[in-house]
């Protein structure tokens, strides 16, 4: 499609002699524009306030063709550098940004770290109403403002402080999208931080027809903390999706193997958004398309509500090419605005002024370039904002060091002298005439399909290269189609169409290997005339999520009747480890890694290549990675040949044995004997040995003593006998080699304890024969209570120390003569009577856990 480009209509430019940098432009609510940025400490110019610090935020109103109204210098002894503004109903407007300031100038709260957030409320006169500052200990950065349905606000940037000051969530240091949301009169209502374990810078904060809110930036991050996607590259796009609390919902990363910058969000008709920014990536990841040049292109990416990728156009030049601004016009197109290194080449049809240029390209809702215009001077010029006016005007502000635009310099400047930036604003028509074909570009065989050519603005007359002058033309054959549409001002544009025979150009995009836990997306890409798409889950839209691996099929029906069909097959990560188990003794072998689609491997020897070198046994590991970020780990283990012989130690006289070739597997045995078999039978005691060779060729030996059985001894347990109560016996089995022993209580120890009466029985087993021999044990009361106590210090009966009492705890109690209580004790341990006086004492002996009770009387003699 061609037409003639767009033409500037006014152009403005304001600045001191100082350095301005224009952060946004924006229209003003009872018309004109509000500007907004920061400059220096040199003052004059435009700017009709003193500095207040190192730098300030400056603000302009200007008229609607550019001349200025008023402007405010705001700021504190620090830097403030401003980043956003928006207007307000009011006929004022809300600006924000960062600040080093303590308590000082225009700012009236201390710092709560090295940077916070500053926002202030200006009236339509550009008079301060109120300001705010909020932060934590460390630097917090300020990108965005949005205003919000409830009249309030939203605060949108990028902060490293911990839990302090405002700041209530914290995840890593390197940096987590942070936001605050304020009310009417930005008093803090509550604040969010979203990140995850790597550098996360929030750029743009929208508010959602539902209430919610959706975030984008970029990340270097992978699967961590609120992030639940790999990354594709360096840095990606990374997009949050929260409820009207701050709540996450979803969020999607979006890149290719490089670096990703996003810079604009702008909701679509149909409910999603166009993501605008600038890749450095070739066509990797989600980067459909090539780079244009080696360094940076305009990068665009279509998603649905969901966030689910729908398309991708890469845009740009040779050289590099930054993307600051996107716009949603009218008719459904979009306007891009950024800044551009390159000459005529790619995307870009004009040749470069200087050194940076502000380039402004228009495409199409598919995101198909329309027209493209370069707008510089032969110094560098930066394009920050894009209003388009009620009038469908293009309004462009930037800033310039162009010695031809800048204005507000010192006198004293002389030419080749560096010139700092002045703002710079202009406008321009960005609709010209122009004319575009809507149909099908593929006709079945024996149909038709109708092309329609759409001329805006109507109305205009057309021409098309078959001789029809009608805006519709049916198409029976292929071919390269063209109409020329004729304008009320005499302007010319043409666009061109071709048709082909119906071979629909279908393939379905998306990643084919399915990390375990993660879907993933497969979306059709099967050309602007499909109608309606049928995979074989049963879903009807374009893109579909899948969870499961399998062949999944879709067919897409065209407006022309035509259909075509395609499928792709998604597989789960797989990872064999293949090589021998077996290791002979000083030799070497490999194992190699199997993973097909694998991208790197790592072994638990530190090599990086999927064949690892084996010298040594012991355990090998590996995880391979695969392009989307999943991982698989297999372990095998490697050994060292080893014969095993196992069968029988102890031959009885007269018996066969058997004896049994083990451990690693084996094809041919050696035995001592001359035997060959795996199993071979003995009769006589001695040291057998055996090889074993395997597959391989690995020979390893084991020997295996086999001794006599032993005579089983004569043995006894004693005579039967009878114990005292609450005394115990050991019966003690003989020793002996190749002895088993089991008593009548079912225990195999060589003794038993013995502390109830009974018979005891004791089976004395060998290989070749048993045994068993029986005592019998009676017990009877030895019960001794003393009735004289001798306390003189000969180390004999010098205290109460009653005999043979049943087992356990034992209460005392001790009564003089008189009745009267000397001594008591619930566990009492025969130490009562070396220090009692002399005389005739009565005791109580009780046990508690059987109810026995003894009394009586003991006498203490010294």
């Amino acid at each position: 499609m061609s037409a003639q480009t767009p033409t500037v209509q006014w152009s403005s430019s304001y600045g001191t002699a100082g350095l301005n940098q224009l952060a946004c432009l924006r229209p003003a609510v009872g018309g004109g524009y509000l500007l907004g940025g920061s400059n220096d400490l040199i003052e004059g110019g435009d700017r009709s306030q003193p500095s207040r610090g190192d730098e300030d935020y400056w603000v302009i109103k200007v008229d609607a063709t550019g001349h200025k109204q008023w402007d405010q210098t705001l700021g504190g002894t620090g830097v403030d550098c401003l980043q956003d503004l928006q207007p307000t109903a009011d006929g004022g407007c809300i600006v924000g940004g960062t600040s080093t300031s303590g308590k000082s100038g225009d700012k009236t709260q201390v710092s709560q770290g090295l940077i916070d957030y500053w926002i202030v409320k200006l009236d339509a006169q550009g008079t301060t109403q109120w300001e705010h500052s909020f932060g934590g200990t460390g630097n917090d950065i300020l990108w965005s403002l949005q205003a919000t349905a409830d009249g309030g606000y939203l605060l949108a940037g990028t902060s490293n402080s911990p839990v302090s000051g405002d700041k209530t969530g914290y995840i890593d240091n390197a940096g987590d999208y942070w936001i605050v949301k304020l009310d009417s009169q930005g008093h803090k209502q509550w604040d969010r931080t979203i990140g995850a374990q790597g550098y996360e810078w929030l750029r743009i904060a929208r508010q959602t027809p539902d209430g919610g809110y959706l975030l984008g930036g970029e990340s270097s991050s992978g699967v961590s903390g609120d992030k639940t996607q790999p990354g594709q590259g360096q840095l990606d796009y990374w997009l949050v999706k929260l409820d009207g609390q701050g709540r996450k919902q979803w969020d999607r990363t979006y890149g290719g193997r490089s670096d990703e910058f996003l810079a604009a969000i702008q909701p679509t008709p149909d409910g999603g958004y166009l993501l605008g920014g600038t890749s450095e990536s070739d066509m990797s990841g989600d980067k459909s398309e090539p780079y244009l040049g080696n360094s940076g292109d305009y990068w665009l990416i279509k998603v649905d509500a969901q966030g689910r990728k729908q398309w991708d156009r890469t845009i740009g030049g040779t050289s590099y090419d930054q993307l600051t601004d996107v716009l949603l016009t009218p008719d459904g197109h979009y306007l891009l605005g950024g800044f551009s290194w390159s000459g005529i080449s790619g995307n870009h049809s004009e040749a470069n002024r200087g050194h940076e240029d502000a380039w402004v390209v228009q495409v199409d809702a598919q995101g198909k370039v329309e027209w493209d215009r370069t707008f510089g001077s032969s110094r560098s010029d930066w394009l920050s904002s894009l209003v388009l006016t009620a009038a469908n005007k293009l309004v462009i502000g930037g800033f310039t060091d162009s010695e031809d635009l800048v204005s507000q310099k010192l006198a004293t400047h002389k030419p080749g002298d560096y010139v700092k930036p002045d703002w710079w604003a202009f406008q321009i028509n960005p609709t010209p005439p122009t004319v575009k074909i809507v149909g099908d570009t593929a006709v079945c065989a024996g149909g038709q399909v109708q092309l329609t050519a759409v001329a805006s603005p109507s109305p205009a007359t057309f021409r098309w290269n078959t001789g029809a002058t009608t805006a519709t033309l049916p198409v029976t054959q292929a071919g390269t189609y063209q109409v020329s549409a004729t304008f009320a001002d005499g302007q010319v544009s043409t666009a061109t169409h071709r048709v082909q025979v119906a071979n629909p150009p279908l393939r379905i995009q998306g990643d084919t290997l399915l990390c375990a836990g993660q879907p993933l997306t497969l979306t059709a890409l099967g050309g602007t005339s499909a109608v309606a798409y049928a995979w074989s889950t049963g879903a009807t839209t374009a893109s579909i999520d899948v969870t499961q691996p399998g062949v999944y099929s879709l067919t897409v029906h065209y407006s022309s009747g035509c259909e075509a069909t395609q499928q792709v097959r998604v597989r789960q990560p797989t990872l064999q480890l293949q090589g021998p188990s077996l290791l002979c003794a000083g030799s070497r072998t490999t194992l190699e890694a199997l993973a097909p689609g694998a991208v790197a491997y790592r072994w638990s020897t530190g090599e990086a290549s999927s064949i690892v070198a084996i010298t040594q046994p012991g355990a090998y590991s590996v995880t391979a990675t695969f392009a989307n970020g999943c991982t698989l780990s297999r372990t095998q283990q490697v050994s060292v040949p080893a014969a095993v012989i196992q069968g029988d130690s102890v031959l009885c006289a007269g018996q066969v044995g058997r004896l049994t070739a083990g451990g690693s597997p084996a094809t041919a045995y050696q035995w001592s004997m001359g035997e060959t078999t795996k199993v071979i039978r003995i009769g006589q005691p001695g040291l057998y040995s055996l090889r074993a060779t395997s597959a391989s060729g690995c020979s390893s030996t084991a020997t295996w003593r086999v001794a006599a059985a032993p005579p089983l001894p004569a043995f006894t347990l004693g005579a039967d006998t009878t114990l005292c109560e609450g005394t115990t016996l050991v019966l003690q089995a003989p020793m002996g080699n190749h002895l088993a022993y089991r008593w009548s209580d079912g225990s195999t120890a060589a003794s038993l304890t013995v502390s109830t009466p009974g018979t005891y029985e004791l089976v004395i087993t060998t290989p070749c024969a048993q045994h068993a021999v029986t005592r019998r044990i009676a017990y009877q009361s030895c019960l001794l209570l003393p009735n004289v106590v001798t306390a003189n210090g000969d180390g004999r009966n010098d205290s109460f120390a009653p005999a043979g009492l049943a087992a356990g705890p034992w209460e005392l109690t001790i009564f003089n003569r008189w009745g009267r209580q000397v001594y008591t004790t619930t566990a009492y341990a025969n130490d009562w009577g070396p220090a009692a006086a002399p005389g005739v004492y009565y005791y109580v002996l009780h046990q508690a856990a059987t109810g026995v009770r003894y009394k009586g009387a003991v006498e203490i003699i010294r």
